[in-house]
């Protein structure tokens, strides 16, 4: 296959990949990445045109054919600094600016130069330089989609491996134009047209992968939105209640205490009639920050509706449970929140019960605390009582903050 027909061909399936991920962006525009990857094979199909054009009109003896051929390397090479950009985006991590991609391109472009004119070989310098540049970028793509923090799914793995694939590939091929500027007669075929064939293979696969990994990003966005408070990014109740189940199985078949907490903010209507509801969103993402931070893994928060929120600890007993609820009530009471010249200080009423062996599910417990949760809002607030039978037998635990 001659050059002009793999770039016609790498043209066509860059063409077809642009529009599957332009189509893929607008179906799902909050996917950042999604815009990063349409901007990468823009460039590319730019790069892989101008190949084109000189490749058809035989203009590779004339004067000027570097030039063109140093702005399409740098093309291509700066679609593949934007893909490495998303791929950072997609493990986590903060894409780089505009900037540094520009920098790292003018970076590339300046090495392809100084190849071109410094080497012995103007071509396989410009192209040596070329393929390390882009070796090294398609590798360090794949090892930040395989070392990001988040786990690795089926789609995300094969991109990983399809950019390896590439980098390894045009590593190679810098080494073998080395070898050929040494008096080697490694064949053209092998040098130069392989790689073009594997990268013409790895566009279509990547941008297939990207539109499998939008998709999956795009069902745990959805899930996320079903099972999470909008507002605390905490457990729902419906969610709550799915969770907990799997974690009281786990813990009586272990022999782990159950105990459930109610909490309720006091004076929360105060706070939102006199300083606004913005505040009092800041108060209870306050809560919830103070609750995470008290709160072992293993537990289960959730925000109940409103100002309420619960919570199933796992504990050894009942005076563990108090030990933690009231070590959250003090941490609250003492964190407060300026806002402006103004500190808004709010404190948490809590039930407390114990999970007893007789109790089917969670209902039954969930009404005790409840029970003596509203007790507690009773007897002043800003304190934990603790109920442990159906009948209205509710113990205090004293409004101290317990150390633990």
């Amino acid at each position: 296959m001659d050059t002009s027909t793999i770039f016609s061909v790498q043209g066509g399936l860059l063409v077809i990949s642009t529009a599957m991920l332009l189509v893929n962006w607008r179906m799902n525009p909050e996917v950042a990445e999604a815009r990063l990857w349409v901007i990468s094979l823009s460039l590319m199909l730019i790069s892989a045109l101008i190949f084109g054009v000189v490749s058809v009109q035989a203009i590779e003896s004339r004067p000027g054919f570097w030039l063109f051929a140093i702005v399409a390397n740098t093309l291509f090479a700066t679609g593949f600094i934007v893909i490495y950009s998303g791929a950072r985006s997609l493990s986590n991590r903060k894409p780089l600016s505009l900037n540094i991609i520009l920098a790292v391109a003018a970076l590339v472009c300046g090495a392809m130069i100084v190849g071109q004119h410094f080497a012995t070989d103007s071509e396989i310098g410009r192209a040596g330089v070329s393929s390390a540049a882009l070796g090294i970028i398609n590798l360090a793509t794949a090892w930040v989609l395989l070392a990001g923090p988040d786990r690795i799914i089926a789609p995300k793995a094969l991109l990983a491996v399809l950019t390896a694939l590439a980098g390894t590939v045009l590593s190679l091929r810098t080494g073998m134009l080395y070898l050929n500027s040494l008096g080697w007669q490694i064949s053209e075929d092998l040098s130069r047209n392989i790689p073009y064939y594997v990268l013409t293979l790895v566009i279509p696969g990547a941008t297939i992968s990207f539109i499998l990994l939008s998709v999956h990003r795009l069902q745990d966005n959805l899930r996320h939105m079903a099972n999470n408070d909008h507002l605390t990014g905490i457990l729902n109740r419906r969610a709550f209640h799915e969770r907990v189940v799997p974690v009281i199985a786990n813990a009586r078949r272990s022999g782990i205490q159950v105990a459930v907490a109610m909490f309720d903010l006091d004076f929360f209507k105060h706070i939102n009639d006199n300083f606004g509801h913005a505040v009092g969103d800041a108060v209870l993402k306050k809560f919830v920050d103070v609750a995470r931070a008290s709160l072992r893994s293993g537990d289960v928060f959730a925000r109940y509706g409103g100002d309420e929120f619960i919570a199933v600890l796992l504990v050894n007993d009942i005076t563990a449970a108090e030990t933690m609820a009231n070590r959250l009530r003090g941490a609250f009471a003492a964190a407060g929140l300026d806002i402006g010249d103004t500190r808004v200080q709010s404190t948490v009423s809590i039930g407390l019960t114990m999970l007893s062996a007789c109790d089917d599910d969670l209902e039954a417990a969930a009404k005790r605390a409840d029970k003596a949760l509203y007790e507690a809002k009773k007897n002043s607030r800003n304190r934990c009582m603790v109920s442990l039978k159906d009948d209205v037998q509710v113990e205090e635990s004293a409004t101290k903050t317990a150390r633990a």
